[in-house]
């Protein structure tokens, strides 16, 4: 009851926060994936998303759209401390003219680190991408930065598990792991191969399940070939 009144005042905030849905009780983990990040709107740090290749990322329209803190201007990695932003080491720069999106997916490329030198594939790591539907029943992990009532998890990596349902042959998928506010953009990943196979973008009209984007997705399977062919350009 005080994480839905805590969402519901969130919602009415900010738009960045709509589409978040807990299945019963709360049982996100803590997670420590590299791969993951959170996006940087201004000074508002908000959403999430997944490397896909050394500078490829993925997330959704609608953080995006809907952002109050400004223009999406970086990402961020490895918040594995409740509060914490990131280390100067582990922020990357959006290419700005990169950013292509649809309802609900975003593709874009990210800048080599100011200090480092490097892309964030280089010291992250980045998910390979499902080459097919994910099945009714199939296993999955969401990964990312949604909020949490607990103190002690508010603001770090957390992963929920879950089940599909309902996989359209349009690319849309319903699933039943836990999120919560700034979870969009998150990862949607198989459990026994760790491939990608979409991002969480929403909660269904029913309040059972939640929505995400497959990969395969007219339009973001597109958007996604064309920045991984730039991105193993030398």
């Amino acid at each position: 009851m005080k994480l839905t009144l805590l969402l519901l005042i969130l919602n009415f905030l900010n738009p960045l926060f709509v589409f978040a849905r807990v299945i019963g009780s709360d049982q996100r983990i803590p997670s420590y994936d590299l791969r993951v990040g959170r996006l940087i709107f201004g000074k508002v740090h908000a959403c999430s998303g997944a490397l896909v290749s050394p500078s490829c990322f993925v997330s959704v329209e609608h953080c995006e759209r809907d952002a109050i803190g400004g223009n999406l201007t970086a990402v961020e990695f490895e918040i594995f401390v409740n509060g914490a932003k990131s280390s100067p080491e582990k922020v990357f720069p959006v290419v700005s003219d990169s950013i292509r999106s649809g309802s609900d997916w975003m593709v874009l490329r990210l800048g080599k680190n100011a200090i480092t030198g490097r892309y964030p594939g280089d010291s992250q790591g980045y998910f390979r991408i499902a080459d097919f539907l994910p099945e009714s029943g199939a296993l999955i992990s969401v990964i990312g930065y949604g909020l949490s009532f607990s103190n002690e998890r508010r603001k770090k990596q957390q992963s929920g598990q879950g089940q599909m349902f309902a996989v359209s042959a349009l690319g849309t998928f319903f699933h039943n792991a836990d999120t919560t506010a700034s979870n969009s953009g998150s990862p949607v990943v198989d459990s026994h191969t760790d491939l990608l196979l979409g991002v969480h973008n929403s909660e269904s009209s029913n309040l059972k399940f939640n929505i995400g984007t497959s990969v395969l997705a007219t339009g973001f399977a597109n958007e996604l070939q064309k920045c991984l062919q730039y991105s193993a350009q030398p």
